[in-house]
């Protein structure tokens, strides 16, 4: 069976680039994964976007800016309470490749 994995992404105010990311994340050939976007303090219209354009992406909110550290330790503590195998920290401005998880896993 393929390890779950959690792809972890931190968003503050950034609707265009998180989004542009998920949509990537969208098209991976790896099959046993899951995307949790923590929202970092947003002003409450870029958390709603997020929420309602990806159904099928866990969105977690925080009220306040919990800075990059404790943003991706909130998704990181979810990933984890989901039983992830491995959790994957992506910066929301990133672009993958289709296949990009499967040469993290050969490593």
């Amino acid at each position: 069976m393929e390890p779950k994995i959690a792809i972890v992404i931190l968003n503050w105010n950034g609707y265009k680039d998180t989004s542009e990311c998920i949509i990537s994340l969208q098209k991976i050939t790896y099959n046993n994964y899951q995307i949790v976007v923590v929202d970092n303090g947003s002003d409450v219209e870029d958390f709603n976007k997020l929420k309602n354009n990806f159904s099928n992406v866990k969105v977690l909110r925080s009220e306040v800016n919990l800075g990059f550290t404790g943003g991706n330790n909130l998704g990181i503590k979810y990933s984890l309470e989901e039983k992830a195998d491995f959790v994957l920290l992506l910066n929301n401005d990133t672009i993958v490749e289709p296949d990009f998880i499967e040469y993290l896993l050969k490593v």
